[in-house]
């Protein structure tokens, strides 16, 4: 499992099966999309 760094503060988690993408608000919150 990787983190995938998209644009600007949005990055995607790379499982091997399927990517689940998210926003990240600052180092702690994150909002999954």
């Amino acid at each position: 499992m990787e983190i995938i760094k998209v644009k600007g503060n949005t990055y995607c988690i790379d499982t091997g099966m399927t990517y689940l993408p998210f926003y990240k608000l600052n180092n702690k919150d994150i909002i999954l999309m």
